[in-house]
């Protein structure tokens, strides 16, 4: 299992993104915190070895990544392929939601959350 270290670089990235959070990034908070889904913990914006995970529960070693319409594009895609490989070798599951999906069913999203989290 890899080890991941935080820089300062990704430190203050993430102090930024926890900020200035998106709609879709503070909805899922309000639902995440104070530990109000099925009492598992959660982080936000945490700084893991050069990148930044939306949202961590280290408890489930799960991470939540919560994708906008950027995340289709074939470049971005393919960064995020190689992410998702880094934070696995680390020993974390990698689950991604896409916004649109939040809005339109948020039931969906949140079963597709509890499914990720009771799957160990």
């Amino acid at each position: 299992m890899k080890r991941l270290i935080k820089s300062d670089r990704t430190l203050t990235r993430a102090r930024k993104l926890r900020a200035k959070m998106s709609d879709e990034e503070r909805i899922l908070w309000m639902l995440l915190r104070d530990r109000r889904f099925a009492d598992f913990k959660f982080r936000r914006q945490v700084p893991l070895g050069d990148y930044v995970a939306d949202f961590v529960c280290f408890g489930a070693k799960l991470i939540l990544e919560l994708d906008g319409s950027q995340h289709a594009n074939p470049e971005q895609a393919k960064f995020d392929a190689i992410r998702t490989q880094h934070l696995e070798a680390a020993g974390f599951r990698v689950t991604r939601i896409w916004c649109s999906d939040l809005f339109k069913d948020r039931e969906a999203a949140m079963n597709q959350i509890w499914n990720a989290l009771h799957d160990r």
